[in-house]
Protein backbone atom coordinates (compact mmCIF):
# COMPACT_ATOMS: atom_id res chain seq x y z
CA UNK A 1 0.00 0.00 0.00
CA UNK A 2 1.40 3.36 -1.05
CA UNK A 3 2.13 5.58 1.95
CA UNK A 4 0.66 9.04 1.47
CA UNK A 5 2.67 12.09 2.53
CA UNK A 6 1.20 14.15 5.38
CA UNK A 7 1.03 17.31 3.22
CA UNK A 8 -1.14 15.42 0.71
CA UNK A 9 -3.52 14.04 3.29
CA UNK A 10 -7.05 15.07 4.19
CA UNK A 11 -5.85 15.60 7.75
CA UNK A 12 -3.40 18.30 6.62
CA UNK A 13 -6.08 19.99 4.53
CA UNK A 14 -8.53 20.06 7.42
CA UNK A 15 -5.93 21.58 9.73
CA UNK A 16 -5.10 24.20 7.10
CA UNK A 17 -8.78 25.05 6.75
CA UNK A 18 -9.04 25.56 10.53
CA UNK A 19 -5.94 27.75 10.56
CA UNK A 20 -7.04 29.84 7.58
CA UNK A 21 -10.47 30.41 9.13
CA UNK A 22 -8.86 31.51 12.40
CA UNK A 23 -6.41 33.75 10.54
CA UNK A 24 -9.11 35.44 8.45
CA UNK A 25 -11.33 35.93 11.51
CA UNK A 26 -8.46 37.41 13.51
CA UNK A 27 -7.51 39.70 10.62
CA UNK A 28 -11.04 41.09 10.39
CA UNK A 29 -11.42 41.40 14.16
CA UNK A 30 -7.92 42.87 14.52
CA UNK A 31 -8.41 45.50 11.82
CA UNK A 32 -11.70 46.65 13.38
CA UNK A 33 -10.33 46.47 16.93
CA UNK A 34 -7.15 48.43 16.18
CA UNK A 35 -9.02 51.11 14.21
CA UNK A 36 -11.60 51.58 16.95
CA UNK A 37 -8.97 51.48 19.69
CA UNK A 38 -6.80 54.07 17.94
CA UNK A 39 -9.78 56.38 17.44
CA UNK A 40 -10.90 56.03 21.05
CA UNK A 41 -7.43 56.65 22.48
CA UNK A 42 -6.98 59.69 20.24
CA UNK A 43 -10.33 61.06 21.39
CA UNK A 44 -9.51 60.47 25.06
CA UNK A 45 -6.15 62.20 24.65
CA UNK A 46 -7.65 65.19 22.88
CA UNK A 47 -10.63 65.49 25.24
CA UNK A 48 -8.29 65.46 28.25
CA UNK A 49 -6.27 68.38 26.90
CA UNK A 50 -9.33 70.29 25.70
CA UNK A 51 -10.88 69.99 29.15
CA UNK A 52 -7.72 71.39 30.72
CA UNK A 53 -7.80 74.29 28.23
CA UNK A 54 -11.11 75.51 29.68
CA UNK A 55 -9.44 77.02 32.73
CA UNK A 56 -6.60 78.43 30.63
CA UNK A 57 -9.15 80.04 28.30
CA UNK A 58 -10.83 81.72 31.27
CA UNK A 59 -7.58 82.99 32.80
CA UNK A 60 -6.23 84.34 29.49
CA UNK A 61 -9.52 86.07 28.71
CA UNK A 62 -9.41 87.76 32.10
CA UNK A 63 -5.82 88.89 31.49
CA UNK A 64 -6.66 90.35 28.07
CA UNK A 65 -9.68 92.21 29.42
CA UNK A 66 -7.86 93.40 32.56
CA UNK A 67 -4.69 94.72 30.95
CA UNK A 68 -6.26 96.36 27.91
CA UNK A 69 -3.55 98.27 26.05
CA UNK A 70 -0.82 97.48 28.60
CA UNK A 71 0.83 94.93 26.34
CA UNK A 72 4.03 94.57 28.39
CA UNK A 73 2.20 93.61 31.57
CA UNK A 74 -0.17 91.42 29.60
CA UNK A 75 2.68 89.50 27.98
CA UNK A 76 4.35 88.95 31.35
CA UNK A 77 1.17 87.65 32.97
CA UNK A 78 0.32 85.46 30.00
CA UNK A 79 3.83 83.96 29.92
CA UNK A 80 3.51 82.99 33.58
CA UNK A 81 0.11 81.41 32.94
CA UNK A 82 1.44 79.41 30.00
CA UNK A 83 4.57 78.21 31.80
CA UNK A 84 2.48 76.99 34.75
CA UNK A 85 -0.02 75.32 32.44
CA UNK A 86 2.64 73.53 30.36
CA UNK A 87 4.45 72.37 33.50
CA UNK A 88 1.44 70.26 34.50
CA UNK A 89 1.26 68.36 31.20
CA UNK A 90 4.35 66.53 29.97
CA UNK A 91 2.90 65.86 26.51
CA UNK A 92 2.63 69.57 25.65
CA UNK A 93 5.26 70.90 23.27
CA UNK A 94 4.17 74.52 23.13
CA UNK A 95 1.22 76.74 23.97
CA UNK A 96 0.77 80.18 22.42
CA UNK A 97 -1.72 82.98 22.87
CA UNK A 98 -2.58 85.32 20.01
CA UNK A 99 -4.86 88.36 19.97
CA UNK A 100 -7.73 89.00 17.56
CA UNK A 101 -5.30 90.37 14.95
CA UNK A 102 -3.06 87.28 15.08
CA UNK A 103 -0.30 88.89 17.15
CA UNK A 104 1.47 86.43 19.44
CA UNK A 105 1.06 87.56 23.06
CA UNK A 106 3.00 84.77 24.72
CA UNK A 107 4.45 81.27 24.44
CA UNK A 108 5.24 78.54 26.96
CA UNK A 109 8.49 77.70 25.16
CA UNK A 110 11.20 79.65 27.00
CA UNK A 111 13.62 79.02 24.13
CA UNK A 112 11.24 80.57 21.62
CA UNK A 113 10.33 83.87 23.28
CA UNK A 114 11.47 85.73 20.18
CA UNK A 115 8.14 85.01 18.48
CA UNK A 116 6.27 87.15 21.04
CA UNK A 117 5.02 90.30 19.38
CA UNK A 118 5.18 88.80 15.90
CA UNK A 119 2.16 88.02 13.75
CA UNK A 120 1.21 84.34 13.55
CA UNK A 121 1.28 82.83 10.06
CA UNK A 122 -0.25 79.50 11.06
CA UNK A 123 -3.26 78.70 8.83
CA UNK A 124 -5.13 77.07 11.73
CA UNK A 125 -4.83 80.27 13.76
CA UNK A 126 -6.11 82.40 10.90
CA UNK A 127 -9.13 80.15 10.38
CA UNK A 128 -9.94 80.01 14.09
CA UNK A 129 -9.84 83.83 14.36
CA UNK A 130 -11.85 84.45 11.21
CA UNK A 131 -14.46 81.72 11.68
CA UNK A 132 -14.57 81.68 15.48
CA UNK A 133 -14.35 77.86 15.54
CA UNK A 134 -11.83 75.40 16.93
CA UNK A 135 -9.37 73.90 14.43
CA UNK A 136 -7.05 70.93 14.87
CA UNK A 137 -4.91 68.47 12.91
CA UNK A 138 -2.29 65.74 13.35
CA UNK A 139 0.97 65.90 11.42
CA UNK A 140 4.37 64.22 11.32
CA UNK A 141 7.15 66.32 12.81
CA UNK A 142 10.08 65.78 10.45
CA UNK A 143 12.42 67.63 12.80
CA UNK A 144 11.68 65.13 15.57
CA UNK A 145 12.01 61.66 13.98
CA UNK A 146 8.61 61.98 12.26
CA UNK A 147 6.78 61.74 15.55
CA UNK A 148 3.09 62.62 15.46
CA UNK A 149 2.04 66.00 16.81
CA UNK A 150 -1.52 67.13 17.49
CA UNK A 151 -2.18 70.83 17.03
CA UNK A 152 -5.39 72.53 18.13
CA UNK A 153 -6.42 76.18 18.03
CA UNK A 154 -9.33 77.35 20.15
CA UNK A 155 -10.77 80.88 19.86
CA UNK A 156 -11.06 83.00 23.00
CA UNK A 157 -14.40 84.79 23.08
CA UNK A 158 -15.95 87.56 25.14
CA UNK A 159 -19.69 87.95 24.62
CA UNK A 160 -19.49 86.01 21.34
CA UNK A 161 -16.70 88.26 20.06
CA UNK A 162 -13.34 86.67 19.25
CA UNK A 163 -10.63 88.48 21.23
CA UNK A 164 -7.84 85.96 20.71
CA UNK A 165 -6.96 82.29 20.39
CA UNK A 166 -5.06 79.53 22.15
CA UNK A 167 -2.59 77.61 19.95
CA UNK A 168 -1.54 74.28 21.48
CA UNK A 169 0.85 71.64 20.15
CA UNK A 170 1.12 68.29 21.95
CA UNK A 171 2.97 65.06 21.22
CA UNK A 172 0.40 62.34 20.54
CA UNK A 173 3.05 59.71 19.81
CA UNK A 174 2.38 58.03 23.17
CA UNK A 175 -1.11 57.14 21.97
CA UNK A 176 0.23 55.34 18.90
CA UNK A 177 2.94 53.65 20.95
CA UNK A 178 0.19 52.33 23.20
CA UNK A 179 -1.76 51.11 20.16
CA UNK A 180 1.37 49.38 18.84
CA UNK A 181 1.91 47.64 22.19
CA UNK A 182 -1.69 46.42 22.29
CA UNK A 183 -1.43 45.32 18.65
CA UNK A 184 1.69 43.27 19.45
CA UNK A 185 -0.16 41.61 22.33
CA UNK A 186 -3.05 40.87 19.98
CA UNK A 187 -0.69 39.35 17.38
CA UNK A 188 0.98 37.20 20.04
CA UNK A 189 -2.42 36.00 21.22
CA UNK A 190 -3.39 35.20 17.62
CA UNK A 191 -0.24 33.11 17.10
CA UNK A 192 -0.86 31.21 20.34
CA UNK A 193 -4.48 30.62 19.31
CA UNK A 194 -3.35 29.34 15.91
CA UNK A 195 -0.85 26.99 17.54
CA UNK A 196 -3.52 25.57 19.84
CA UNK A 197 -5.93 25.35 16.89
CA UNK A 198 -3.36 23.42 14.87
CA UNK A 199 -2.92 20.87 17.66
CA UNK A 200 -6.67 20.53 18.21
CA UNK A 201 -7.19 20.37 14.44
CA UNK A 202 -4.80 17.43 14.12
CA UNK A 203 -6.51 15.60 16.99
CA UNK A 204 -10.05 16.31 15.79
CA UNK A 205 -9.31 15.57 12.15
CA UNK A 206 -8.25 12.06 13.14
CA UNK A 207 -11.90 11.33 13.95
CA UNK A 208 -12.53 11.73 10.21
CA UNK A 209 -9.32 10.45 8.70
CA UNK A 210 -8.87 7.35 10.90
CA UNK A 211 -12.10 5.61 9.72
CA UNK A 212 -11.20 6.51 6.12
CA UNK A 213 -7.75 4.96 6.58
CA UNK A 214 -9.39 1.82 8.03
CA UNK A 215 -11.71 1.58 5.02
CA UNK A 216 -8.74 2.06 2.70
CA UNK A 217 -6.93 -0.85 4.38
CA UNK A 218 -10.09 -2.95 4.18
CA UNK A 219 -10.31 -2.25 0.42
CA UNK A 220 -6.72 -3.46 -0.02
CA UNK A 221 -7.50 -6.56 2.06
CA UNK A 222 -10.57 -7.31 -0.06
CA UNK A 223 -8.46 -6.97 -3.21
CA UNK A 224 -6.21 -9.71 -1.81
CA UNK A 225 -9.24 -11.93 -1.08
CA UNK A 226 -9.42 -11.29 2.68
CA UNK A 227 -13.09 -10.73 3.59
CA UNK A 228 -12.82 -11.43 7.32
CA UNK A 229 -11.48 -8.02 8.28
CA UNK A 230 -14.00 -5.46 9.55
CA UNK A 231 -13.88 -1.67 9.64
CA UNK A 232 -14.25 -0.34 13.17
CA UNK A 233 -17.28 1.91 13.63
CA UNK A 234 -16.21 4.94 15.72
CA UNK A 235 -19.58 6.69 15.93
CA UNK A 236 -23.13 7.02 14.67
CA UNK A 237 -22.42 9.94 12.36
CA UNK A 238 -22.05 9.91 8.56
CA UNK A 239 -18.55 8.38 8.79
CA UNK A 240 -19.94 5.64 11.05
CA UNK A 241 -22.76 4.92 8.61
CA UNK A 242 -20.20 4.72 5.80
CA UNK A 243 -18.14 2.23 7.84
CA UNK A 244 -21.25 0.10 8.48
CA UNK A 245 -22.12 0.19 4.76
CA UNK A 246 -18.54 -0.84 3.95
CA UNK A 247 -18.77 -3.77 6.37
CA UNK A 248 -22.11 -4.77 4.87
CA UNK A 249 -20.59 -4.62 1.39
CA UNK A 250 -17.68 -6.77 2.54
CA UNK A 251 -20.08 -9.35 3.96
CA UNK A 252 -22.10 -9.48 0.75
CA UNK A 253 -18.98 -9.84 -1.38
CA UNK A 254 -17.82 -12.63 0.95
CA UNK A 255 -21.18 -14.38 0.61
CA UNK A 256 -21.17 -13.95 -3.16
CA UNK A 257 -17.63 -15.30 -3.30
CA UNK A 258 -18.64 -18.29 -1.18
CA UNK A 259 -21.63 -19.02 -3.44
CA UNK A 260 -19.44 -18.79 -6.53
CA UNK A 261 -16.89 -21.16 -5.03
CA UNK A 262 -19.71 -23.52 -4.01
CA UNK A 263 -21.12 -23.64 -7.54
CA UNK A 264 -17.65 -24.20 -8.93
CA UNK A 265 -17.17 -27.09 -6.51
CA UNK A 266 -20.52 -28.64 -7.51
CA UNK A 267 -19.62 -28.33 -11.17
CA UNK A 268 -16.38 -30.19 -10.54
CA UNK A 269 -18.26 -32.96 -8.75
CA UNK A 270 -20.83 -33.26 -11.51
CA UNK A 271 -18.28 -33.30 -14.32
CA UNK A 272 -15.21 -35.09 -13.02
CA UNK A 273 -12.11 -34.89 -15.20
Amino acid sequence: MHKMKFFQSVQFRLVMIYLLLILVAMQVIGAYFVRELEGQLEKNFQDSIKNSMTLLDYNVREEILKNGDNSAQMQTDIRELLVDYARNNSSLLEVRIVDERGKILGTSNMDNQGVVGQKSTTPLVKRALSLGTSEDKIYMDESNDNKRVWVTVSPIKNKNKVIGAIYLAASIESVYSQVDSITNIFITGTLIAMGITAILGILLSRTITKPIIDMKRQAYAMARGNYTRKVKVYGLDEIGELAQSFNSLTKRVQEAQAMTEGRDANCLLCFPT
